[in-house]
């Protein structure tokens, strides 16, 4: 029996409409939402996948966390909970839970780094000031006096009931979150994106990236590839890209934040908490992954002071859900070593 033509084209018109629906709704699954603002001293970017709406409104709560974080822990805010600290040696400081557990966190990676992760040495940065316009070369009398007093046996906690009180013992014993300040941040982002029921995202702190779930695509979803910054090239350059999802890669590197002296000197902002000096090695970057970017942040910079063997020993005793590459150079060639566990990747 044959289709009228007016049955024709209403079957026609079914199969253009549900094409159209399918369309929209590969689109919705696919489409991208993405903020960017300039907060803790780095360009930041989150951008989530799904709804538009949903998306703004749990990008906005996390940019409320950023901030809020960025005001309780930055060392050169005069009104931040660390700045308080730092003013008043001798004194127990109330702060925020955020700030007591930031510093908590800190203080218990400096003890598994056996102190190549040092929040304390904040005098020493200070002093050589890489990354702002007072940026020299200290003297070796300047350090000396300096660094005996950089040793987190002086920063003290104290937990009152619900009150929180941190204290530092000597003035020349200065708090600076700076290594792990970003990772923390994207692990608090992390978990706001989560309890808006944000299923895939990415959060991209300078160095720090996270991303979250798997990546949409037209018919699917796939892991995210990302690329380790090569030193040697502007940002977007890359040296080579690991396939992950639901995990964090944070890459430290001389290259970032330097001092450059008239005679062509290079010092790295990376300080070796043992010396007071600014780090000069063969490493050119180094890049972890793993579950937490607080823990990728502190080890990356901890790595830089430890080397691949320590750093071998350290990820196959405490830390066995992470994985480190380290772009080493001898001047003329450069070579990749790859540490740690392996299914870390996707």
């Amino acid at each position: 029996m044959k289709r009228s033509p007016i049955a024709s084209a209403i079957a026609v018109l079914s199969v253009i409409f549900m094409v159209i629906v399918a369309l929209l709704v590969l689109n919705m699954r696919t489409e991208s939402t993405s903020d960017t603002r300039f907060c803790m001293d780095t360009v930041c970017s989150i951008t989530v996948y799904g709804s538009k709406a949903k998306a703004k409104d749990a990008i906005s709560d996390s940019w409320e966390v950023v901030t809020l974080l960025e005001n309780r822990i930055s060392a050169t805010l005069p009104y931040s909970d660390v700045c308080k600290v730092n003013s008043n040696p001798g004194q127990w400081v109330e702060v925020s839970s955020m700030t007591y557990d930031a510093i908590s966190f800190a203080l218990q990676m400096g003890g598994t780094t056996d102190g190549a992760l040092n929040c304390a040495l904040g005098s020493i940065i200070t002093l050589w000031g890489i990354g702002t316009d007072s940026a020299r070369v200290p003297k070796q009398s300047e350090i000396d006096s300096l660094l005996p007093f950089c040793t987190t046996d002086n920063v003290l906690l104290k937990q009152q009931g619900n009150r929180l009180y941190v204290q530092i013992t000597d003035s020349r014993t200065q708090i600076n979150l700076g290594a792990i300040g970003k990772g923390y941040a994207a692990d608090l982002v992390l978990q706001t994106l989560r309890d808006r029921g944000i299923k895939n995202a990415t959060i991209d702190f300078g160095g720090n990236l996270y991303v979250m779930g798997r990546k949409p695509t037209t018919f699917g979803s796939r892991s995210f590839k990302i690329g380790l910054q090569d030193p040697d090239e502007t940002r977007g350059g890359y040296y080579t890209a690991v396939d992950v999802m639901d995990k964090s890669v944070v890459t430290s590197g001389s290259y970032e934040r330097k001092l450059v002296t008239d005679d062509g000197h290079v010092y790295s902002h990376i300080i070796d908490p043992k010396t007071g000096w600014s780090i000069e090695s063969n490493i050119l970057s180094v890049s972890v992954i793993g579950p937490s970017s607080s823990v990728c942040d502190a080890l990356s910079t901890s790595f830089f002071v430890m080397g691949p063997d320590v750093a071998e020993t350290l990820l196959s005793e405490e830390f066995k859900d992470y994985l480190a590459y380290f772009l080493v150079s001898d001047g003329e060639d450069r070579t990749l070593i790859r540490v740690g566990n392996s299914d870390v990747l996707q």
